[in-house]
């Protein structure tokens, strides 16, 4: 008979919910759960269920309002549960939920449940109630999720135990396999369609992984070059290696390779094994998480004083090992949903794997028979869970609290909205400054109670902005159009929607051309933190309703002329943007931004422009402009260290317009950079 960890008793009403959502959450966390059924309680059950108690360790009854009322009924099922459970010595934990109170008496079977240590289930706190639940509990989960739910290292970790799961899933797929129609397949062409289809998808998240894999592997290895170097910037490159990989590697979309609803349905009626296709596929999701993570984390390791130099050595060595350990798994991964389909059909799919040369197609054997595959699977199973029972010792033989106190402190400053890179440096920040842990404490509180502060005094901001310029049934389009610049102005992006969607609603009336340019300035609004553009005219109408411009088209935003910003209309009416002028147009295709390099050829007709800033354009605004590149660099540098943010941002775009076409980079990290200053400069 199967043993079990925990066995839950309940009542069906007022208790299923709270029972299954606990049992769902144990299991999740490595424990072997029996949920009693009270459905199918009858005849010779309740043998099975006083076997199921007397081989577990823990008992949770879960207390509904008026559970225990009925248990003064001999027959009565939770009374019989916990009285076994009583009896057994087992480790009996009341979960008290709202509305509940012990009845004055109770059978003396199970009136001893009165002096048992229970815990109270908050909807409010449930993570905080499953995690004191944890130490309530005798039984411990298995190694691979006792490492996921470390607290050390939970961020770094999690991907393996969603593997476990998938190669589950692949391993399963052999028996849909074998028992299909005993003939090649694919045979007819719907079906070879079908394959066609199916393996253009896999090569797409197979190519994808392999940038992944490449990307994080690469900086791994810079990080272990680093580690035992005195020079601050051989330090310092590493750190910038992992931070350029992070960046990459969330560009990456896994949903462009996901599997279409028309290609899911036509797989129903093939060998194709979908959950085998879908776990590929999740996998390749869930690794881009994962390198993310996993390259935070060791950021973390190489940023602080933690860990020695020989200890910070073997935990990226680890993490290469597991690098290459899921390369394997992935190449497994891809054999498994190839099983069923004639090696005729393979060819292209396999020439194209072996240019991915961060995972190990090259020369690779395909395997056909399923019970080696399966050996395969286990064999790289096996190297990572020894991989990650050696992580687990390494972080956790270090100190343990020190590293707690810091996720504990990364995970409340996400839930109060702040990013990943802003936490990184804010935590970096931190250690410098602590010697010790009780210094690290106190710093933190510290830090915790500026940051309150500031988010506090920037919100009462934002709510007397909100309270002023409130978009109103009243106003006319053009008040409604300022109102959104001024949102805009300080970044209060939703706030501005809504003032475009109520300017919309007043200038469809009489303007049809708000149907294009209206689109146009949305997708603007929202692709600001990307592009780090905030400025421009935008192209609003044609004299006399033409729509043949020779370089417009309406919608169109002129961020540059001649390679200085162009602010806003005036910049255009002020006579430089004339025949020949090198102009640069942000245009949005499909909602995307596209920056297009061009040279401006007038019309025989009048362009209207609307201006996207409120910021004036004048000499005397731009004491600047006449600066080179390395000149506006430089000067931004100074602004931003003198914390003068608005300064520093106008510097670091007109840099952008003269280095665009020089350097193809730029495109990335000055939006990057951009982001930034423009948080720092709202939260303080």
């Amino acid at each position: 008979m199967e043993s079990y960890d925990i066995f839950i008793s309940y009542r069906r009403v007022g208790g299923d919910s709270t029972a299954r959502i606990l049992c769902e959450r144990l299991r999740e966390a490595g424990y072997k759960v029996f949920m009693d059924v009270e459905d199918i309680r009858s005849g010779d059950f309740n043998v099975k269920l006083y076997d199921v108690i007397s081989n577990c360790k823990d008992f949770l009854i879960v207390l509904s309002q008026n559970a225990l009322d009925r248990c003064s009924e001999e027959g009565d099922w939770v009374r019989n549960e916990l009285s076994h459970a009583l009896k057994e010595g087992k480790n009996v934990i009341p979960v008290l939920l709202r509305g509940f109170a012990f009845p004055q008496t109770l059978p003396e079977d199970i009136d001893a449940v009165r002096r048992q240590s229970g815990l109270e289930a908050s909807t409010e706190f449930f993570d905080a109630f499953i995690e004191k639940l944890y130490t309530f509990l005798k039984s411990k989960p298995t190694l691979k999720t006792r490492i996921k739910h470390s607290r050390v290292i939970k961020k770094a970790i999690p991907f393996f135990i969603a593997l476990v799961v998938m190669c589950g899933i692949l391993i399963g797929a052999y028996a849909v396999y074998r028992s299909y129609l005993n003939r090649e397949f694919p045979y007819t062409q719907e079906e070879k369609n079908i394959v066609g289809e199916l393996l253009s998808d896999v090569g797409g998240s197979v190519t994808g992984y392999n940038i992944i894999s490449s990307l994080e592997r690469e900086a791994l290895q810079y990080a272990s070059n680093g580690v035992f170097s005195t020079e601050a910037v051989i330090k310092q490159n590493a750190l910038s290696s992992i931070d350029r990989a992070i960046y990459q590697i969330q560009q990456i979309d896994p949903a462009k390779t996901a599997l279409s609803a028309i290609l899911d349905e036509k797989l129903n009626n093939t060998p194709i094994n979908k959950a085998a296709v879908l776990g590929l596929m999740d996998t390749y999701s869930l690794y881009q998480q994962q390198a993310v993570e996993s390259l935070r984390f060791i950021k973390f390791v190489i940023d602080n004083s933690v860990f020695s130099s020989d200890i910070k050595k073997q935990i990226i060595d680890l993490y290469l090992e597991m690098n290459t350990a899921y390369a394997r798994m992935i190449v497994y991964q891809t054999n498994a949903i190839t099983l069923p389909i004639h090696e005729d059909s393979l060819t292209d799919l396999k020439t194209a794997l072996s240019y991915c040369t961060s995972l190990p197609y090259e020369g690779y054997i395909w395997i056909t028979d399923e019970e080696a595959l399966n050996n395969q699977l286990n064999s790289v199973l096996n190297k990572l869970e020894t991989l990650y029972d050696s992580l687990a010792t390494l972080t956790g033989n270090q100190n343990v609290s020190y590293a707690y106190d810091v996720e504990a402190f990364s995970t409340e400053l996400k839930e109060m909205g702040y990013t990943d890179q802003q936490i990184d440096e804010y935590i970096a920040q931190i250690i410098r400054e602590s010697e010790n842990e009780v210094a690290l404490k106190k710093n933190i509180q510290l830090f915790k109670e500026k940051l309150y502060s500031a988010k506090e005094e920037l919100e009462s901001g934002y709510n007397r902005l909100r309270s002023k310029f409130a978009p109103l049934d009243t106003d006319e389009a053009g008040i409604l159009w300022s109102k959104m610049l001024i949102f805009l102005s300080v970044k209060m992006y939703e706030e501005s929607l809504e003032c475009l969607t109520m300017f919309a609603e007043k200038q469809l009336i009489n303007d049809p051309n708000a149907e294009i340019y209206v689109p146009a300035i949305e997708s603007f609004i929202n692709s600001i933190d990307e592009t780090g553009i905030d400025y421009g005219a935008i192209v609003l109408l044609f004299e006399n309703g033409s729509d043949n411009h020779p370089t417009l088209k309406l919608g169109d935003i002129i961020v540059a002329v001649n390679g200085e910003r162009c602010l806003n209309a005036d910049h255009i009416t002020n006579g430089c943007l004339t025949e020949g002028a090198k102009i640069t147009i942000l245009r949005f295709i499909e909602q995307k931004p596209v920056l297009i390099d061009t040279v401006y050829r007038p019309a025989d007709f009048r362009v209207g422009y609307y201006n996207l800033t409120q910021r004036e354009y004048a000499d005397s605004n731009e004491p600047y402009k006449d600066m080179n590149a390395n000149e506006l660099w430089e000067k931004m540098r100074e602004f931003a260290a003198d914390v003068k943010l608005d300064s520093a941002i106008d510097c670091l775009q007109m840099y952008h317009m003269l280095v665009r076409e020089s350097e193809p980079n730029a495109d990335i990290y000055v939006p990057a950079l951009w982001t930034v200053y423009g948080q720092v400069k709202n939260t303080g």
